[in-house]
């Protein structure tokens, strides 16, 4: 069919009536769907072209889920394509009404980018780039997992490309480039782990670029000079650990990550929190990184559950050279879900010592014992955790009494805590964790400034 052929066509609605002038709205003619698919293609492959075979298996993994959505099926299989030319390119959903949604998602996007590339091809292929990435995020120096990194759909940018004159679609897509970030930085585990060389809580922070092209990434706490840089590649994130050190008002340390001329700061929890009467504050929880949540580093705040860590009843002495209250400590927690008294399904998880590497992790659920998880215990066996469950307005509340090695020699008590609600939407404190993270980073608590406290 021609252009004026279209134009002149009697478009018919979804009962079969013909449509009116008054009801069809403005038609756009997408005459450069082929050459956008071919920039796609090209795109993708630049993405995943180098990934080992290991890494392209992990991607495919990871692009299960949108491949089964109507609007991301195209990026998906254009991805799928570029790492195995065999993958079948056209959707296959119930109802079929939803093929002809994710073909006219990926046509209305080819004819964009192939119309943009028209007028500007090199900024064309950036944008394609942006469309489809996907990356590496690691969870520590020695693991991590791969998730779609690309950016939102956008219908008024896709509007602005197909509709605007073409020197101002090249404007809208600069626009839109300035506006990607270049590098994104965050917090991985704040104090889960021991320094060799300081004694202090040891940092791991995460760092990836989003560029196009290789640079080197370094990270520097506080005034303290950056360690040595290592090489960082386009999508493939680094774990960049370090001994924070502590702020003297007992605040976070600013951690400054740099990626090539990107610099990044955050704060990082690395001094150890004080413990002080009437006790320290366990929360907020923030629900697990979404795709948007993590390109934008705005964590979701997850509401009804808080809690407080204790000395436990009787804690008056000091136990050992660490310092801490001899009957060592209590964990209160309080879940009120979305689903008011409905608590089935709802679990809570105790991660007690170094990250990796707990002294103990305890699974509690208000319809079930307390259990110990099978984890690398640093004892001769489980400890015993005496755990109370208990019901209250709108949800159910957990004391869970940590065992005594929850505190280690230096008077640290390293902890986090993972929430699973009924709807299965998991959340942790005292970070936000990727999808596919199997333990939160920790909060290191100083469980022997409370005596320092209590002393006249």
């Amino acid at each position: 069919m021609t252009k004026a052929e279209f134009v002149k066509a009697t478009l018919a609605g979804a009962d079969g009536r013909a449509l009116n002038a008054g009801e069809r709205g403005p038609a756009v003619w997408l005459d450069a769907v082929t050459p956008g698919w071919e920039a796609l293609s090209r795109a993708a492959l630049a993405v995943v072209g180098d990934f080992t075979p290991q890494q392209q298996a992990a991607v495919a993994e990871a692009l299960r889920a949108p491949l089964a959505t109507p609007g991301d099926h195209w990026r998906a299989a254009l991805l799928l394509r570029a790492m195995n030319p065999s993958t079948p390119a056209a959707a296959d959903f119930e109802p079929a009404a939803l093929n002809t949604l994710a073909r006219q998602q990926g046509d209305m996007w080819a004819g964009a980018i192939g119309r943009l590339a028209r007028a500007d091809t090199p900024v064309a292929l950036q944008v394609a780039r942006r469309l489809v990435q996907v990356a590496y995020l690691p969870t520590s120096d020695r693991s991590g997992g791969w998730g779609v990194l690309w950016c939102d759909a956008d219908p008024r940018f896709l509007d602005s490309l197909i509709s605007a004159p073409p020197g101002a679609s090249v404007t809208a897509a600069k626009s839109f480039l300035a506006g990607q970030p270049q590098a994104l930085a965050w917090v991985v585990d704040d104090a889960g782990l021991r320094d060799p060389f300081s004694g202090g809580p040891r940092s791991t922070l995460g760092l990836i670029s989003l560029s196009e092209q290789r640079t080197n990434a370094a990270v520097a706490f506080g005034d303290r000079p950056p360690g040595d840089p290592v090489p960082l590649r386009p999508l493939i994130g680094q774990a960049l650990g370090g001994a924070g050190g502590q702020d003297q008002r007992g605040g976070p340390v600013v951690a400054t990550m740099t990626a090539g001329p990107v610099s990044i700061a955050v704060p990082v929890g690395s001094t150890p929190v004080a413990a002080s009467p009437p006790g320290v504050l366990i929360g907020p929880f923030f629900a697990d990184w979404t795709l948007r949540s993590f390109r934008d580093q705005q964590p979701r705040r997850t509401d009804g559950i808080a809690g407080s860590l204790v000395p436990s009843a009787g804690a008056g002495g000091v136990s050992g050279g660490a310092g801490t209250p001899a009957a060592g400590w209590t964990l209160y927690l309080e879940c009120r879900g979305a689903l008011g008294d409905d608590v089935d399904g709802e679990r809570l998880r105790v991660w007690v010592g170094p990250s990796a590497a707990p002294t103990v992790a305890i699974d509690v659920s208000p319809l079930e014992a307390a259990s110990v998880r099978d984890v690398d215990v640093r004892v001769d066996s489980a400890p015993s955790v005496p755990v109370v469950i208990g019901r209250i307005a709108g949800g159910w509340c957990a004391t869970v009494s940590l065992p005594a090695t929850a505190v280690d020699s230096s008077g640290l008590l390293r902890i986090a805590v993972e929430h699973l609600n009924s709807a299965g939407m998991r959340s942790s404190w005292p970070r936000p964790m990727l999808p596919w993270q199997p333990e939160p980073g920790r909060l290191a608590i100083d469980a022997a400034a409370w005596n320092r406290e209590l002393k006249p």
